[in-house]
């Protein structure tokens, strides 16, 4: 027996393990915890699950080239974060900036995340002789900000927070002047003063796992490899991805404020860069200057040259501070006593065909001899003896036309441009971009040194989308498709469209003369028609009116006229069980039963599903009244073939006077006596009503400032124990005392609340 128990019970035992066991994955990603710091830029959880940063996504596409999965782990401080580290609780943290020393048992990895610099951030009054400035111990270095006081002529005193939030608590509160912190985040929203002591970010490991940190180093290793402008292209997405902060050095304020203005021309003149129209300079580079005017707070002023050649020669005798729209390439600027900055565009230079031509190894090019990218992409790319000079690019647009050449190759923006100023309308781009230049300010070469670095700052300061966006902006300003264009390019389709257009505008002329009468009848029916029941609608009443009380006028009634709101109050739960058709069909039968009544003057459906508005006569309040009374009955049931369905059918009624403002007024204070709580289904708007109506109103345009003012009372009403003759506890009753309404219970707004 202990035999087959120990049998039975193994045997159960297999039998569960073999339906828990799951499949061991195959290559699955090892999963390693990365400790971060939050609000910092560089690694953020947007929302739950969603992360962004430069440092997220540099360590994202570094997982690929390990097979790792990384899961992020917040830390309030460095060293946290270290300790956590030393103990093994996660895998690895970037290097924090200041001396990565401090945290003990860690190695960092051969290759750099990025380098940040530190900012000094300050109030937006800027700096004061003497600041007191935050910063963390450790963690925020500062070995330059004594060069930084020195040259803004400023004093500090160093202020240590133990946490950044602290540190920032503390300057939103006044207590400091500034801090200094990592620039993770160019575009907060901190006023940034200076930048100073650029950090490295590696990766630390603890330093017993030298296996993960060979692999990491192998891992940074092929992705250099292989996207080795990936730190390129974060600092783009990241950190300028809305311009860098323009930061100006003291020395730089003051030669700004010593110059009255800043000239330049520009040598690309075509649109949509720059042209001139109506006597004014317009075109994409003509918005960019005025961009860095207004950033630098000067004027600067547009010299136009005539040519090219002259444009050139203003920048190489130094009669201009810089030229706006320079080739960033030094063997070129030098021969111009120019020094490029970094650049702010690109041109993409595409290749312009006849529209009925092919690509071939044969073709013939034309270009301008003594333009850079001549001699640059074209001659080494290119046979000499393919090559056709012209003097200027119109002329070898019509080379090209002409059929005298094959290809010219052009900035795509230019292309439109100068086949309308040519009229060479048979041609056209064939395929995408071939190269491309880079464009930047060329700053006279011998000119205040304090120049070339505040534009080279201004140029990192514009944001690449805002230079795009400006670019596509003046392109479309600049584009006119001139009628030979179309007609030259689709001369069927343009037949076509003429002939269409023609054909449509008669055949509007003669349906609108044929067919106007029948859509005022069909419009009006829309407009003065409820589409549920298929009745006249509030908007028909208020067109009738006025017609209605004349003839009264003229017939001298006496009698007043009154509107009443007759409402089914169990209608969804009809709707529920029977259908809307049924209810549909007993309105409508409402609606025809009524108006065979002398008293009930016209019907129509309400606002609300279930609502029938009459306009009634009658000589007095009471009269009407009891009309209704009488009435009502009738239509308090749907009766079909098995049953009665029973409706509860209310009906609330307002006099119509002179001094109302519209129908539209009354139909709503019918409707506020029909829903008045009554012990009768039938409720006639009085002064009472009236009074309630503007007391609940007083109520709830008072009640906000109340809440702020403290008019709502805590009363405590004592709970006795009569065992025990003793009071246990109290109810928390609220009550409003209110300087302008009085003393109210809360039944009076609690309801309302």
């Amino acid at each position: 027996m202990k035999f087959i128990r120990f049998f039975i019970v193994s045997l159960i035992i297999v039998i569960w393990q073999v339906n828990n066991v799951k499949a061991a994955p195959v290559d699955e990603d090892d999963v390693l915890k990365v400790g971060y710091i939050p609000n910092t830029g560089f690694v953020e959880e947007n929302w739950n699950g969603h992360y962004q940063g430069y440092g997220y996504e540099y360590m994202e596409f570094l997982s690929n080239y390990g097979h790792w999965t990384f899961k992020y782990v917040p830390f309030k401080t460095w060293m946290e974060m270290g300790e956590a580290l030393q103990d093994g609780d996660i895998d690895m943290m970037p290097c924090m900036p200041g001396d990565y020393r401090l945290i003990k048992n860690a190695v960092r990895t051969d290759h750099v995340i990025g380098r940040f610099p530190m900012e000094l951030v300050v109030s937006e009054n800027g700096i004061k002789s003497h600041m007191k400035i935050g910063t963390i111990p450790g963690n925020y270095p500062t070995p330059g900000l004594p060069t930084i006081a020195e040259g803004e002529g400023f004093t500090y005193d160093m202020v240590s927070y133990p946490f950044y939030y602290d540190m920032i608590e503390a300057f939103e509160h006044g207590e400091i002047d500034g801090f200094v912190d990592a620039m993770l985040d160019p575009n907060s929203k901190y006023k940034v003063w200076a930048l100073f002591d650029r950090q490295s970010y590696r990766l630390m490991v603890n330093a017993n796992n030298k296996e993960l940190l060979d692999k990491l180093n192998t891992a940074m290793d092929q992705m250099l490899l292989y996207q080795p402008n990936i730190r390129d292209r974060l600092n783009r997405k990241y950190l300028r991805r809305d311009g860098f902060p323009l930061i100006l050095s003291r020395a730089e304020r003051d030669y700004l404020q010593n110059q009255k203005k800043l000239t330049t021309t520009i040598f690309i003149k075509q649109k949509p860069y720059y042209y001139v129209e109506d006597g004014q300079m317009k075109g994409a580079i003509p918005d960019i200057l005025k961009r860095i005017g207004e950033d630098l707070g000067i004027e600067i002023e547009i010299i136009d040259a005539k040519t090219v050649a002259e444009a050139r020669q203003l920048i190489k005798d130094g009669k201009i501070d810089f030229a706006a729209d320079a080739i960033c390439d030094y063997g070129y600027a030098n021969n111009y006593n120019m020094e490029p900055t970094q650049s702010y565009m690109d041109l993409e230079y595409v290749p312009v065909r006849r529209q009925d031509s092919e690509e071939t190894d044969d073709s013939i090019i034309a270009c301008v001899e003594d333009l850079l990218y001549t001699k640059i992409y074209i001659e080494p790319h290119f046979v000499r003896n393919k090559l056709v000079y012209l003097p200027t690019i119109e002329d070898c647009f019509r080379a090209v036309s002409n059929g005298k050449a094959d290809v010219v190759f052009v900035p795509r923006n230019e292309v439109i441009h100068y086949i309308n100023s040519t009229d060479t309308y048979n041609l056209t781009v064939t395929a995408e971009s071939y190269f491309s230049d880079n464009i930047s300010l060329g700053v006279y070469k011998y000119a205040d040194p304090r120049l070339w670095h505040i534009l080279n700052k201004e140029i990192n300061h514009l944001s690449s989308d805002w230079i795009r966006n400006v670019v596509n902006k003046a392109n479309q300003s600049a584009v006119h498709f001139t009628p030979k264009w179309l007609i030259y390019h689709h001369p069927m389709k343009v037949l076509m469209l003429f002939t269409a257009i023609g054909l449509i505008i008669s055949s509007i002329i003669w349906y609108r003369y044929s067919m106007r009468r029948k859509h005022l009848e069909v419009v009006q029916h829309m407009a003065y028609t409820d589409a549920r029941y298929n009745l006249p609608n509030l908007v028909w009443l208020e067109s009738i009116m006025p017609q209605l009380l004349e003839g009264m006028q003229v017939s001298r009634s006496t009698k007043k006229v009154y509107v009443a709101i007759l409402a089914m109050e169990r209608k969804a739960a009809v709707v529920e069980r029977y259908g809307e058709e049924l209810l549909i069909q007993h309105m409508r039968n409402m609606a025809a039963n009524l108006s065979k009544n002398k008293w009930a003057l016209r019907t129509a459906a309400g606002i609300d599903a279930g609502h029938l508005i009459c306009i009634c006569q009658a000589d007095t309040d009471s009269q009407i009244r009891e009309f209704l009374i009488e009435a009502l009955p009738e239509y308090s049931y749907i009766e079909t073939k098995d049953s009665k369905i029973w409706l509860h059918m209310r009906a609330g009624i307002c006099e119509y006077k002179s001094s109302d403002k519209s129908v539209r007024q009354v139909v709503e204070k019918a409707n506020i006596a029909c829903h008045e709580p009554s012990n009768s289904d039938v409720q006639v708007f009085d002064d009472k009503i009236q009074e309630n109506l503007t007391l609940q109103h007083k109520i709830e345009g008072s009640m906000e400032k109340a809440l702020k003012d403290g008019e709502f009372k805590a009363w405590y009403q004592p709970k006795y124990d009569i065992k025990t003759r003793r009071i246990i506890g109290a109810e928390a009753l609220v009550r409003w005392i209110s300087p302008e309404l009085g003393f109210m219970p809360p039944g009076k707004f609690i309801p309302l609340f």
